[in-house]
């Protein structure tokens, strides 16, 4: 397992780079509902909806992470409306979906 150096971002450079690293955060057993700073969401959309969601974090959040989606859709985020309080997606396809978000503070 690689070490992680806190506080350097790197870029990925491929999926492989991309699996690694998040195998990396989970291989010694971190959970994603306490082990990260953060707060879980469900949100069902229309086709074509948007959404601006209220959040308690009391700070911007940095990241999010699908962690469940049922229906065919790309949900995109709406960045105007990323807030201390608030967050914003947006479904770009003509079908409903509903989806289960981690909003993460750095």
């Amino acid at each position: 397992m690689r070490k992680i150096r806190q506080g350097r971002e790197r870029p990925i450079k491929s999926a492989g780079d991309l699996l690694a690293r998040i195998n990396d955060v989970f291989a010694d057993g971190l959970s994603l509902k306490k082990g990260l700073s953060g707060e879980i969401i469900q949100l069902t959309f229309a086709p074509n909806e948007s959404k601006i969601v209220n959040h308690g974090l009391r700070n911007k959040p940095k990241y999010r992470l699908i962690l469940k989606q049922v229906g065919n859709a790309v949900i995109t985020d709406v960045d105007a409306a990323w807030t201390d309080k608030t967050v914003g997606f947006l479904n770009n396809s003509a079908n409903a979906v509903t989806i289960t978000i981690k909003l993460m503070l750095e």
